[in-house]
């Protein structure tokens, strides 16, 4: 995957946190990671695997896809090439 993929799923993480008013620490808390890792995935330093993104749907009542969505400069198509990578 490339860096722009890991920023995208990042983003759309923080933005899911930050309309559930939840902290990096009490999200870390459900996925059993520290809040560094939480913040770190945000900002596209770390990857976040299948069974992370899986968990984090489940913690906030959306498909897996739904990190792969396209955004208005990309494709769903870029999306998917890219983590294919």
């Amino acid at each position: 995957m490339d860096d722009a993929a890991d920023i995208r799923i990042g983003s759309k993480v923080r933005s899911l946190r930050e309309d559930a008013q939840m902290s990096a620490l009490e999200l870390g808390a459900h996925l059993e990671i520290d809040a560094e890792a939480v913040l770190s995935i945000e900002r596209g330093v770390m990857r976040a695997g299948i069974t992370l993104l899986d968990r984090l749907g489940a913690i906030f009542a959306v498909p897996v896809w739904s990190f792969f969505e396209a955004t208005t400069e990309t494709s769903a198509a870029q999306c998917a090439t890219s983590y294919r990578q």
